[in-house]
């Protein structure tokens, strides 16, 4: 007994060692400013609402300065600010009220240049560039470059030039909304890589003569991303996107590209397809990248890569990565602009290494809090348990922590194999789990410990819309109450209601009976695994359900072709397939299109199983950084979402979330509305109705107003408890949603077979049942 008190002293000892150096260690990197983050769109929308956030769309630096492009303001940011300052603010958008969404949006125009130049940046077809000593943007639309600051770093809006952008504009002159990879000058020219998807999926270099603004001939390329290098050539990244069509993923190589002879030379192969914001910076002839969350260094520009700063998230698409005065190195995404230091110390050493984390506001969170400790995030995928444990044991590489997903990865295998921690010696953790609903939980214990941490659920089925009701003349009592019913309804749909009713269709997809098979087979494995433990196929149940089944004529719902295609899309839809029976966020605003939530049991008398996937994080047990991963996993805990996951897996959050942009949204929405009748007092008869339009349009969304004053009702809440939760069932990985190649793929065959008539049902029946048997025992 005291040996064991001693060996908890020593732990507790050295936990709170390692506690005092951590945050001595925030405390010195804080004060050194070895990273910045800013504009986290995901984490501000967890924390404060969607109406609060600032949209990264862009950054560029000028010497130590980085400005960034919000939706609502350019801002300058230099090391030692705690966060950006605006430079200058965008004028206030008004709804027009002409489309649905309510989101389209009408700017008044302006002579002020200062003016001008908000409402062009505000557009998201407007570029930030650098000719290095200023700030400049290219107005892609017509293709003017402006001036944005001055050479001393004022605000000096001017345009400069006008280029022939024609090649972006179709026969009608309509512009063509090019998706633009990199824009660079060098030596009197402007060039940008862009692909018109009017013309071509094939990324072209397009390049202008600045002082006559003549466009140059174009090239087809494989260029990613390029930066000036040496004797008036670029560096630049070259993929090869055709490579996917031979269901292959491309690597990204390293070129010298010369634009007077329109010459490559390949130099090495530099990584994933996913490399991306080259820069050379000639001080140091060294070359910089990102790929996935990590910057790398080329030092002389040739091999190996070195690992030089870890970002926390990764950079999927090119909206600004360059070099900061200084030694740092900037990455702009939408989901947020984030700065390091390049040559971290220590990078060598590597990071606390993430498995299937996309930088959702957890990670964010993480990473903003204890910034000191660098993460990575693994771009790979696994679904099998051989691949997983590879990833476990493969030394400084392994992953630290999995966030895996229930049904694509074999988490009961990996728990009860011994690849993950026990994590029930975590305050933070065993506070969450002892707070969830068990059954969530159940599935991650083993002899009273628990080895995973629930972060989410699931449920998607059958779903109806009430205004198709409505129209059909039938009420809630009059829909089907068990799967058995339903099949029912569907045989006899086309008598019974869809020669009468030609407006409304069954279901929201076109492949009703073969869709309807999955839908009914993922019900049916979750009631078996819950009833019998495992998935049997060769029972009383399932015969009568596939009887009922197999009675369906698919015949009457043919596939539309066409300008039916796009009346089928327009029209109403009974019933659906895809209802979130855990997607609170919104539910109540039960417009025309909702289609509410309809649970069936399978038969009549049997118990409601609704079928569930979720997301659980675990530790690999073979970490060398195992307090840095408990703490990765107890701030999960303390971050659950509070619109989904806080409510869902926790049953004490009853609390409705209000929408936190309510009240600006209201205000927004009645000064449109006061602008519109303003205006039809002078319109003119050609003027008055689309003002009509609108007038009505913002009329109606004002007087549903209280549909948005929630994110999450509590009348939502409510039903979710009684009528959702009680009845979820985590299904987990099961050779049904394994579809990988082997033994798993013949089900999937099997049941192709099946739908395309090419055997019988009883022997459907009895080969699925014995393939999945097998399977299940060879898994054992």
């Amino acid at each position: 007994m005291r040996q064991l008190m001693r060996q908890l002293m020593r732990r507790i000892l050295c936990l709170g060692l390692f506690l005092v150096l951590l945050m001595v260690g925030m405390a010195s990197l804080a004060e050194e400013g070895q990273s910045a983050d800013f504009f986290l769109t995901q984490l501000i929308a967890q924390e404060e609402g969607y109406g609060n956030i600032d949209y990264p769309m862009g950054a560029v630096s000028v010497g130590d300065v980085l400005y960034i492009l919000t939706d609502k303001a350019l801002h300058t940011w230099r090391r030692g600010m705690e966060q950006p300052e605006k430079l200058l603010t965008f004028p206030q958008m008004e709804l027009d009220g002409q489309e649905e969404d309510a989101r389209s949006l009408q700017l008044e125009t302006t002579p002020d240049p200062i003016a001008e130049m908000g409402e062009m940046l505000r557009h998201y077809s407007s570029k930030l560039f650098t000719d290095g000593k200023r700030l400049l943007a290219l107005r892609m639309e017509q293709g003017e470059i402006w001036q944005v600051t001055d050479e001393a770093g004022a605000l000096a809006p001017r345009m400069e030039t006008a280029l022939d952008f024609s090649a972006f504009r179709n026969q009608e002159g309509d512009f063509g909304y090019p998706d633009i990879k990199d824009i660079e000058l060098l030596e009197g020219h402007l060039y940008l890589v862009a692909v018109n998807y009017e013309k071509s999926d094939t990324p072209i270099l397009y390049r202008w003569e600045i002082a006559t603004g003549k466009v140059g001939q174009e090239l087809a390329c494989q260029i990613v991303s390029m930066a000036p290098y040496r004797e008036g050539k670029f560096l630049c990244i070259l993929v090869d996107q055709t490579a996917w069509e031979d269901n292959e993923a491309p690597q990204a190589r390293l070129a010298v590209l010369d634009p007077k002879t329109d010459a490559f030379e390949e130099r090495f192969p530099l990584g994933s397809y996913n490399c991306i914001g080259l820069v050379y910076n000639p001080e140091n002839d060294t070359a910089y990248f990102m790929e996935d969350s990590l910057a790398y260094s080329l030092p002389g520009v040739v091999q190996p890569a070195k690992k030089s700063a870890y970002f926390i998230n990764r950079t999927w698409e090119n909206l600004g990565c360059g070099l900061l005065q200084g030694g740092w190195y900037y990455q702009c995404s939408s989901d947020g602009v984030s700065v390091r230091q390049l040559d971290m110390p220590g990078v060598e050493n590597g990071a606390l290494t993430i498995y299937g984390v996309y930088g959702n506001p957890a990670h964010l969170a993480f990473s903003t809090r204890y910034p000191q400790i660098p993460t990575a995030l693994m771009n790979e995928y696994y679904d099998s348990l051989e691949a997983f444990a590879n990833a476990i044991v493969s030394g400084q590489d392994a992953a630290d922590v999995l966030q895996l997903y229930s049904s694509g990865a074999p988490i009961r295998q990996l728990i009860d194999k011994g690849y993950a921690m026990d994590l029930s010696g975590n305050a933070d953790i065993m506070a969450a789990v002892e707070g969830m609903y068990p059954a969530l939980v159940d599935s991650y214990r083993r002899d009273g410990k628990v080895f995973g941490l629930p972060l989410n659920i699931y449920a998607s089925s059958i779903g109806y819309n009430k205004s198709a009701l409505q129209e059909l003349g039938l009420t809630r009592e009059d829909l089907p109450t068990t799967w058995i019913e339903l099949m029912d309804f569907i045989a006899n749909w086309q008598e019974d209601y869809g020669e009468d009713n030609p407006g409304v269709h069954l279901m929201d997809n076109m492949g009703v009976k073969d869709s309807l098979l999955d839908s009914l087979m993922e019900s049916y494995a979750a009631y078996s695994l819950k009833t019998w433990g495992r998935i049997d196929f060769d029972t009383p149940l399932f015969h009568k359900l596939m009887t009922a089944y197999d009675a369906i004529d698919g015949d009457q719902f043919p596939q539309p072709q066409g300008e039916e295609e796009e009346e089928f899309w327009n029209a109403k839809h009974l019933l659906t397939l895809y209802a979130g029976y855990t997607d609170l966020q919104y539910s109540m605003r039960q417009d025309e299109w909702y289609m509410t939530p309809l649970p069936l049991p399978l038969d009549e008398g049997l118990e409601l199983v609704i079928a569930a996937s979720g997301e659980v994080m675990i530790i690999n047990p073979r970490t060398t950084r195992p307090e840095q991963a408990l703490l990765y996993v107890a701030n999960a805990a303390r971050n659950y979402d509070k619109r989904s996951s806080l409510i869902t897996l926790f049953p004490g959050n009853n609390d409705p979330v209000p929408n936190q942009s309510f009240e600006e949204d209201l205000a927004s929405w009645e000064k449109t509305l006061a602008r519109i009748r303003k205006q039809l007092e002078t319109a003119s008869p050609e003027e008055r109705p689309d003002l009509l339009d609108s007038e009505k349009y913002m009329s109606e969304l004002i007087s549903k107003a209280e549909n948005y004053r929630w994110d999450v009702w509590a009348e939502s809440i409510a039903w979710y408890r009684e009528a959702i939760a009680p009845y979820l069932y985590l299904v987990g990985q099961t050779p049904l949603n394994t579809w990988k190649q082997g033994k798993e793929n013949e089900l999937y065959s099997l049941m192709q077979q099946y739908k395309e008539g090419a055997i019988p049902l009883e022997r459907f029946i009895r080969e699925i049942a014995g393939r999945v048997r097998m399977m299940e025992l060879e898994n054992q």
